[in-house]
């Protein structure tokens, strides 16, 4: 029940004759409701044949009473099912929401999802949207809907009072000035194939109903990495902390608005970052060029709307409420701040115990980590990732391809790309630096795809982002990626080409859960070593020059994980050995590839080694995880006397 029916101090209970009885009220009616349609409708018949053929066994060895008792709850549960799905059947297929540019409901009708209208106002639009679909809809309505390009629509998912999700389609169909600047928003309900199957009546509105659910779901996938795209990208270029991760607004997926407090952004009587007081002086400002007195009023919404019904007051044509990059909030990229906490740092601002490496994750962000990519996408993320496709472009670039017949997204960016490889020839053959359009990749810090099943295709497709002119990239994690020989071949190649252009070096390089057979150890050795060739000038529309990319001892790899590779301890050792004898590896991750007594023994006879120069091998390395394999206490004993050798070595 919401807050207003709890009865927090029980009174005394008071004999009521039956005609004194007060009227139920209309939530005790609605509650009611199910309950009486029940016992008017005729209980379900359950016989044995009705129960499930893993379940029967079971229900043989029960006893006459429990067999009752059984076919009876079953009974009971298939009328309860029965019920849910007409409740669901009588409501509409579809609703409107009239909300201000700050995502407030000033209107609704009947809605899909079963909540009472009245219930929404004064909310946020965004509070029941699912978690993966908020940056899409957010992304959408400010570069878009906003932008008065009403006929882009959206596919998202919002929850339902029976606590599940269902797919809407959404658009603009009105935009409005009174009582505050919004939009009308349609929502169409998208029928799914229910667990039991569907039924095909003939009229192909079945197979239409599937293939609009499968449509849904990709343009949602694919808006969804678009926003994340935009959101780093813009993070990148104009700032803003660690922004750009897979719904990292504020510590709360669904608080959009809150300007990156972390705190929830719809607590009863608060929209945004603001709040009421936000809310009540939008209401009061709005009211008071309309020329309405509401000092008196219980209701100055709907007071407002009646004025604005009937023409009264002197108009109003305010601005903007808490439009993109202002403090009211709906900032997808910015918002927040560093805040001013100290959170345990000395005087001079630095943390106190901080690890060492924390500075690698550090930056502009891209996380796409646990989105399954496909070859389109990967296509889409690379010409963004190097420049090719610039971040005010794919708005446009994604409206073409998902208008065009078969929503060809590979075909769509294969299209620009040969664009953009006419544009490199073009330069080449310039006469005139006026005549060379420059590639600006986005200065991205740290770029996440694990988890994404990239595949070997996928590596060779974005392997050209490691060697674009972005000097900022630090971190890179392909973890559990499906990448095998091929793909880490790509890898290489895009490692060579990065230092072979002075670039600087990955300092981060995530490889876990990926396959490592022993043909490519040597040669990722040799590709992430810090050793590089003679710098070239190179042209850079960011703040970066050669003279910036000067080699130093302290240049290099710092973090390398190859946990779960199935690494062998020759494949390893060799990767060790072409890192290099100056390699400023501080840790490495050898957890779970099952490395015993004997690979242990290899290792440490590694690791007791020398280098050319008289100096330990991997001289920076102070952590080793070596967990989850099967050392034994010979390994065990054996590894730690190596390491007790070395100074400053942790395990």
């Amino acid at each position: 029940f919401p807050p207003a029916y709890v009865t927090l101090i029980q009174p005394q209970p008071v004999a009521v004759a039956p005609q004194q009885r007060m009227a139920a009220t209309p939530v005790q009616q609605r509650m009611a409701a199910p309950v009486q349609q029940q016992q008017q409708q005729q209980q379900p018949q359950i016989t044995i044949d009705d129960i499930p053929p893993e379940m029967r066994e079971a229900f043989i060895q029960l006893d006459p009473d429990q067999q009752a008792l059984a076919l009876e709850m079953l009974a009971q549960q298939k009328l309860e099912q029965q019920l849910q799905m007409e409740e669901e059947m009588a409501r509409p297929d579809e609703h409107f929401l009239t909300i201000a540019l700050n995502g407030t409901i000033l209107g609704a009708t009947e809605m899909v999802t079963g909540f009472p209208p009245s219930s929404l106002l004064m909310t946020s639009v965004f509070e029941s949207i699912h978690e993966d679909d908020l940056l899409g809809l957010h992304a959408i309505k400010t570069h878009f809907w906003e932008r008065d390009q009403p006929d882009v629509t959206v596919y998202l998912r919002r929850l339902t009072v029976d606590n599940t999700y269902v797919w809407l389609s959404a658009r603009v169909v009105s935009y409005i000035d009174s009582p505050v600047p919004g939009i009308i928003i349609h929502e169409r309900f998208i029928h799914e194939e229910r667990d039991g199957g569907g039924v095909d009546d003939g009229d192909n509105s079945y197979d239409n109903n599937n293939i609009e659910l499968s449509v849904a779901r990709m343009v949602s996938r694919v808006t969804r990495i678009a926003a994340l795209l935009l959101q780093a990208v813009e993070s990148a270029l104009f700032g803003g902390t660690d922004r750009g991760r897979s719904g990292s607004i504020g510590n709360d997926d669904k608080n959009i608005l809150s300007g990156g407090s972390g705190e929830s952004a719809n607590n009863g009587d608060n929209v945004d970052g603001g709040g009421a007081a936000e809310i009540q002086a939008m209401l009061l400002d709005a009211a008071e060029k309309m020329g309405v007195d509401l000092s008196s009023s219980d209701n100055p919404l709907r007071e407002l709307i009646q004025a604005g019904g009937i023409g009264g007051g002197n108009g109003f044509d305010g601005g903007t409420v808490g439009s993109p990059g202002t403090g009211g909030g709906g900032n997808l990229t910015g918002g927040g701040g560093a805040g001013g906490t100290n959170n345990g740092e000395d005087e001079r601002g630095r943390k106190k115990n901080a690890d060492p490496l924390d500075y690698l994750k550090t930056g502009a962000i891209l996380d796409l980590s646990k989105i399954i990519l496909s070859d389109g996408e990967v296509k889409l993320i690379t010409l963004v990732l190097t420049g090719r496709l610039q971040i005010e472009d794919l708005g446009p670039l994604l409206y073409l391809a998902l208008n065009s017949p078969g929503m060809d997204l590979v075909a769509a960016t294969d299209e620009f790309y040969q664009l953009s490889e006419q544009q490199l020839i073009a330069n080449a053959n310039a006469q005139s630096p006026s005549e060379v359009v420059l590639l600006n990749p986005p200065p991205l810090a740290v770029i996440n795809l694990s988890y994404t099943d990239i595949g070997d295709y996928g590596m060779e497709a974005l392997s050209e982002f490691l060697y674009s002119d972005n000097a900022a990239l630090k971190t890179v994690d392909l973890s559990f990626c499906n990448i095998d020989s091929q793909g880490f071949l790509s890898l290489c190649h895009g490692l060579r080409t990065r230092n072979s252009r002075g670039l600087p070096p990955i300092e981060a390089l995530v490889l876990a859960g990926n396959t490592i057979v022993n043909d490519v150890g040597k040669q990722l050795g040799s590709a992430i070593s810090s050793t590089r060739t003679k710098h070239h000038k190179r042209k850079s529309g960011h703040d970066a020059s050669p003279s910036s990319y000067s080699n130093s001892s302290s240049e290099g790899i710092k973090l390398l994980h190859l946990g779960s590779t199935s690494i062998s301890m020759k494949c390893l050792t060799e990767l060790l050995v072409a890192l290099g004898p100056t390699c400023p590896l501080q840790e490495l991750k050898l957890q779970s590839n099952r490395i015993g007594p004997i690979d242990a023994a290899i290792l440490v006879k590694f690791l007791e080694g020398k280098s050319d120069n008289g100096l330990p091998v991997l001289p920076k390395l102070n952590r080793l995880d070596m967990s989850y394999n099967e050392l034994g206490d010979v390994g065990t004993t054996k590894l730690t006397r190596a390491i007790s050798k070395r100074s400053k070595v942790h395990m």
